[in-house]
């Protein structure tokens, strides 16, 4: 609803769709939300079917497609396409396939996510084409990860990209070489509270509510702990040597290096400091809305649709 209220209409639910929220689905249907869901099964489908026969309603269906082994879905070769789409009836319209090549986040070189983005386009373009020539309809073929976006060199057949998190990048995506740490837009604002001298600590009042536990950088190239430490400006302290090494439920922890070129006088209590995020969507989640700044100041306060109804 709070979508609707800021003139958001097309949307799509984009995991898939469990029988308790068709009422809700409905509801937002009729308040003027185009919204669509997904599924990626014939049980699933039969289930809308019976929803929609029974209010006498019509939700359109997208048949989420798995094209590299990542999540949920069926596989663009699977057997269990062709049924799942013909279990859609009584007003449960399929409308299209979508995909998510989140495998690409494992990437380790350009000429990998290439191929990813290579892959994915084939796969849901392989699925449209088996429905179609199965007598169906397919008006959408909705795909997108950050990393296949940034890379790919052919979309022939996609009507659609879907990618999210390059709308600010992270350190994650910069690992991939989705983007450099300068291409990074969105920050948590922090400020130092307090030190621990015979530890080398610096304490923030920035803990896991203000920046989320993703420690996804850990199993990449370069490990950023829990967020990298950026001055006011966002420009990363030190050379980007200065990152998170723990936090609590309200308090980051900032432990220098031994051989850092800043000591804890660098870093008086007050002084503010901006945390790079390892993860920006479970970041950004729970914030009510998002300071845009432009030349040091702010230039609009965003209202954050967020949340789970």
């Amino acid at each position: 609803s709070s979508d609707l209220a800021r003139g958001v209409t097309d949307l799509i639910y984009a995991v898939g769709i469990a029988p308790q929220k068709l009422a809700e689905v409905s509801r937002l249907r009729s308040l003027g939300a185009d919204i669509k869901i997904i599924l990626d099964s014939a049980e699933a489908a039969r289930a809308v079917s019976a929803f929609c026969r029974r209010e006498k309603t019509t939700i359109p269906v997208l048949l989420e497609i798995d094209v590299d082994g990542h999540r949920s879905g069926i596989r663009p070769d699977g057997a269990e396409l062709l049924p799942a789409a013909a279990a859609l009836a009584d007003g449960a319209e399929l409308v299209g396939v979508l995909t998510h090549a989140g495998d690409s986040y494992e990437c380790k070189s350009t000429a990998e996510i290439e191929a990813a983005a290579e892959a994915e386009r084939a796969g849901i373009v392989l699925a449209a084409e088996r429905l179609r020539a199965a007598g169906h309809i397919v008006k959408i073929v909705s795909a997108g990860s950050t990393p296949t976006l940034m890379f790919a060199k052919d979309e022939t057949g996609v009507t659609e990209m879907r990618a999210g998190v390059c709308a600010l990048f992270d350190l994650f995506m910069s690992n991939v070489g989705a983007c450099t740490v300068d291409d990074i837009a969105g920050s948590v604002l922090a400020t130092v509270i307090g030190r621990q001298v015979d530890k080398r600590r610096v304490i923030l009042d920035c803990g896991f509510l203000a920046l989320s536990r993703d420690r996804g950088t850990a199993r990449q190239t370069h490990d950023y702990g829990y967020g990298l430490v950026c001055g006011i400006d966002g420009k990363p302290l030190a050379d980007g040597t200065i990152v998170l090494t723990g936090t609590n439920q309200e308090h980051g922890i900032l432990t220098l290096p031994e051989n850092s070129p800043l000591t804890q006088e660098d870093f008086p209590i007050g002084r503010r400091l901006r945390i790079l995020p390892n993860h920006a969507c479970p970041t950004a989640a729970p914030y009510a809305s998002l300071v845009l700044i432009e030349n040091g100041r702010v230039a609009e306060v965003l209202d954050h649709v967020r949340g789970w109804d």
